[in-house]
């Protein structure tokens, strides 16, 4: 986790801090503070209170530092939501495999929320692949996003039980938001005959973001740009 509580107050992690707790579950918490990850707090114990947040990584921990420390592991009963947007909503960070049974659990339990995948390595494999052309793909949202065509082979399917807003984070500064997505099937008999072979792949659309937009619209506060004398 990213912060913790001291004398009640939530602190992010420093070296050598002692007496830290976790915010969930009352119990203490170490300082993690290497020189090669982000600085974060884990249990003393083995295990983690809050299961929808097993297994955390770096890349969980650089996005939650993007928001400010009261918007970042806010405890929402018996869970902790990675981040609050700006205007209210709950971001989830996802790069583990995660059920249909336990996404859908989320999205009901948090309500008004959204998705980022780290989807980095299928991108960097070419196994997920994104792309303008001149027809109407090309379109903008209203603020000027390009929309792209989405082809990802050997996907999440579990990425088709969302219901609430998608991201996926490609890696570097970009993002793809989700518009839609389908599971197709290539035919690949012919590689072996005799055998009827379909590979499964998903397929659609979406607008491609920059990561510093994606910042600014929902994570960081508001800034108050300088007025330019006329």
């Amino acid at each position: 986790m990213l912060q913790a509580r001291l004398d009640g107050v939530p602190v992010r992690a420093e070296p050598g801090m002692k007496d830290a707790i976790c915010p969930c579950c009352g119990t203490e918490v170490v300082a993690k503070c290497g020189q090669m990850v982000v600085w974060h707090f884990a249990h003393k114990a083995s295990n983690e209170c809050d299961r929808w947040s097993d297994g955390e990584t770096d890349w969980h921990l650089r996005w939650k530092t993007h928001s400010p420390i009261e918007r970042t592991e806010v405890i929402m009963g018996p869970h902790r939501a990675d981040a609050v947007g700006r205007d209210g909503r709950i971001i989830e960070y996802q790069r583990s495999s995660i059920s249909w049974e336990d996404m859908r659990a989320r999205e009901e339990f948090y309500g008004r929320m959204m998705w980022v995948f780290d989807v980095a390595d299928a991108y960097q494999a070419g196994r997920l692949s994104w792309q303008t052309d001149r027809s109407i793909w090309q379109q903008a949202d209203n603020v000027g996003h390009p929309k792209v065509r989405i082809k990802w082979m050997h996907p999440r399917r579990s990425i088709l039980a969302c219901r609430r807003r998608v991201f996926l984070d490609i890696g570097g500064d970009r993002l793809l938001a989700v518009g839609h997505l389908a599971r197709e099937y290539i035919d690949w008999s012919a590689a072996e005959p005799g055998r009827t072979i379909k590979l499964p792949y998903l397929s659609g659309y979406g607008w491609l973001w920059k990561r510093d937009e994606f910042i600014e619209e929902f994570l960081a506060d508001v800034v108050e740009h300088e007025e330019v004398p006329a």
